[in-house]
């Protein structure tokens, strides 16, 4: 199963999987993740109880996917074509 880990800290974090990859998470990024590569893994249970890396999960990753969404739409009042006559400069 897939998971969503987070850099909530504000500095750079380095984590080492369970598959002997190390992976660097700048502050605030997000990384897609297998399940198996953080589960009994020592380095991430220490770096989540310090409060550097949080877990996302169900709906919360749904609802940053939701915003994404929304921003990348063009139905924006900016974005949208206006109608009628524009004023010539």
């Amino acid at each position: 199963m897939i998971c969503k880990l987070r850099n909530i800290s504000a500095r750079p974090v380095s984590l080492h999987l369970n598959s002997g990859r190390t992976v660097h998470l700048s502050p605030g990024l997000e990384l897609d993740l297998d399940e198996v590569e953080i589960v009994n893994n020592d380095m991430f249970d220490k770096l989540k109880d310090k409060k550097l890396l949080a877990l996302v999960t169900g709906a919360k990753a749904g609802a940053g996917q939701a915003a994404v969404a929304r921003e990348a739409s063009p139905d924006t009042e900016a974005e949208a074509p206006r109608k009628g006559k524009t004023k010539a400069t």
